[in-house]
């Protein structure tokens, strides 16, 4: 005799239907091979901790240009990783700052711009963002750590990517991903209003103040412009006339 099984709620449906809080990992499409190994080791951290990452040529592709595409992806992301590695470097440069003044730069190491993009993006849509340099990279702009968030420096080693503190760090952004996930999946969508089956009054109602002056001045001008050119075919005389 089988043992009976009782079907799922809706409610335990739902709970085992749920996706993983989506994640963009922004990092340069290239890089040293320690580099490269080290982005795949991330993004299977990121995996490994719950999350679902997103990465683009790995596997989000679109045939759009990179910024609208990069767009439209981190919209459906409750978080972001930036992977900042050596992209340029120069061995002496010139800082220009205000009133004419200058200061010498010597050994510098710049990400590629993309992680600059992608991280004001992200920290616009208010999206938790875990922060990962290279070190001897120059902090500047939106990966240094004086901002809402801690930048994690390493070399990128298996034992950096490996250890307790990178570990850490990531827990506590996996937490503030989930939160996000949590409160974007609260807010109620629109329903859309099928307008053939609202009642004129109902649809006045919905109307803010400015935009029922514009149509009513709009439907006065389409008036004043039909009733001109019927002045003008009935040969002087008004249509109600």
């Amino acid at each position: 005799m089988g043992i009976p099984v009782r079907p799922l709620s809706n409610t335990k449906r739902s709970a085992f239907a749920m996706e993983k809080p989506k994640v963009f990992i922004s990092v340069g499409s290239n890089g040293t091979e320690v580099q490269r190994a080290a982005t795949d080791q991330i993004f299977s951290l990121v995996k490994a901790i719950g999350l679902s990452p997103r990465q683009m040529e790995k596997n989000e592709w679109s045939s759009e240009q990179p910024l609208r595409a990069i767009r439209k992806v981190i919209d459906e992301c409750h978080g972001v990783v930036v992977v900042a590695f050596t992209r340029y470097e120069f061995a002496s440069g010139v800082e220009y700052k205000k009133n004419n003044e200058s200061s010498p730069l010597q050994h510098v190491r710049l990400p590629t711009v993309w992680n600059q993009i992608e991280a004001a993006m992200a920290y616009g849509r208010g999206l938790p963002l875990l922060v990962i340099c290279e070190h001897g990279l120059r902090d500047d702009g939106l990966l240094e750590g004086k901002y809402d968030w801690k930048v994690l420096w390493t070399d990128f080693s298996t034992a950096d990517i490996n250890s307790e503190k990178f570990s850490g760090f990531a827990e506590s952004w996996k937490r503030l991903v989930e939160e996000q996930a949590a409160k974007q999946s609260s807010v109620p969508h629109p329903k859309e209003v099928d307008l053939a089956r609202v009642s004129i009054s109902k649809l006045l109602g919905m109307l803010t103040f400015s935009q029922f002056t514009s149509i009513i001045a709009a439907l006065a001008s389409a008036f004043a412009s039909v009733a001109a050119v019927a002045f003008k075919v009935g040969g002087g005389k008004w249509p109600w006339e």
